[in-house]
């Protein structure tokens, strides 16, 4: 993992402006990883590990990327997807999930999810969809 570390630390291209990530996830050492993954990525991070949290969250501010885990300790996080949407209407979504059924990646889709991951994931594949989104979120604002 430290090697991945080190890799991103030299990503060069990203935009300056510093986007704002939500990551959903209930298990604190997942946080604490992609908290770091993000800010190496230049994503300013919120973390939520319960539903009512998220939409707490995302209530009180807005984000350009929120990262959410399928199965959370009190709900499903897709259900969060709409309510998260009518709160920041521009925002990609990444969903992520320990199960891999082929229905949760159709699930997914319903929700117009911007990129499914299945965990465990591949640091590298994470930090280029980071990469890929921040460059589209700065094209946008331009």
């Amino acid at each position: 993992m430290a090697a991945v570390f080190r890799q991103t630390e030299t990503l060069a291209g990203l935009p300056a402006r510093q986007l704002k990530a939500l990551i959903i996830d209930d298990d604190e050492q997942i946080q604490r990883m992609l908290r770091r993954i993000f800010g190496q990525c230049r994503y300013a991070v919120d973390i939520a590990g319960t539903c009512r949290e998220a939409l707490d969250r995302a209530a009180g501010s807005s984000y350009d990327l929120a990262l959410v885990d399928v199965n959370l300790a009190d709900g499903n996080g897709l259900d969060l997807i709409e309510p998260i949407r009518k709160f920041s209407p521009d925002i990609a979504i990444i969903s992520m999930t320990g199960d891999n059924p082929l229905s949760l990646k159709a699930e997914a889709r319903k929700h117009q999810v911007t990129y499914h991951l299945s965990k465990p994931f591949d640091f590298q594949e994470l930090i280029s969809v980071l990469t890929h989104l921040a460059r589209s979120a700065q094209a946008l604002s331009c």
